[in-house]
């Protein structure tokens, strides 16, 4: 048979080749057999890893106290692939090219998910930023109109308004009606449209103009 061209094959010692320094008929075959096996042409399967939600591996003592896990699917982790042992977790993660994520490993059966944990930590990441957001508490700044105000007065209010919204911070706007001025409520409401028309271009109203107790607000 035809040998493989010993120049690629891994550095051997020269003890472990002879003295000549060279591989012998036998070496020859023995390498050229193992290079044939399926195993030596196949590119290795992923080996899944057993993490936390946060990253972190569990502990070997721990995990090996576990009798059994139950296992979620790694599409949508809401289907309920079964209760099983954790080598079997790990095997059915192989086949799926997916790593073992502990969810919680608190309950008496700890729950996994069969999944990548790149793409869960995006996810965990891309939740935490949401609730992060959702919860962050914006500051809001009232700015009281009066029907009447002097327009020196009103550009200083509406500068400060679109200091305040420029900040990222909430602006409410509250014209008071008092005793006569109330005869005039279409008017008022007229000053109070204009200066929402003239801060538009850095916010606008989340909700209507209404008026409740001789008030404007938005």
């Amino acid at each position: 048979m035809d040998y493989p061209n010993t120049q690629s094959w891994p550095a051997l010692s020269r003890q472990a080749r002879g003295s000549s320094g060279t591989y012998t008929p036998d070496e020859q075959l023995e390498y050229a057999e193992d290079l044939s096996t399926p195993a030596a042409r196949e590119p290795q399967a992923k080996i899944p890893r057993l993490c936390y939600v946060n990253g972190k591996p569990v502990e070997d003592n721990e995990s090996r106290n576990w009798r059994e896990v139950r296992v979620l699917a790694d599409e949508g982790g809401k289907e309920m692939l079964g209760t099983m042992s954790l080598e079997q977790a790990s095997i059915m993660a192989q086949e799926r090219g997916t790593d073992v994520i502990v969810l919680n490993p608190d309950l008496s059966t700890p729950l996994v998910r069969l999944w990548e944990w790149s793409k869960f930590k995006y996810e965990a990441e891309k939740d935490a930023k949401q609730k992060a957001s959702k919860s962050t508490v914006v500051e809001t700044k009232e700015v009281q109109l009066r029907p009447k105000t002097d327009s020196n007065d009103l550009a200083t209010k509406m500068k400060n308004a679109i200091k305040f919204l420029e900040k990222g911070k909430k602006v409410r706007l509250v014209m008071k009606l008092e005793g006569r001025e109330l005869q005039f409520k279409d008017s008022s409401k007229e000053v109070l449209m204009k200066f929402l028309a003239d801060v538009e271009q850095v916010g606008k109203p989340e909700v209507d103009v209404n008026y409740k107790g001789g008030s404007y607000t938005v």
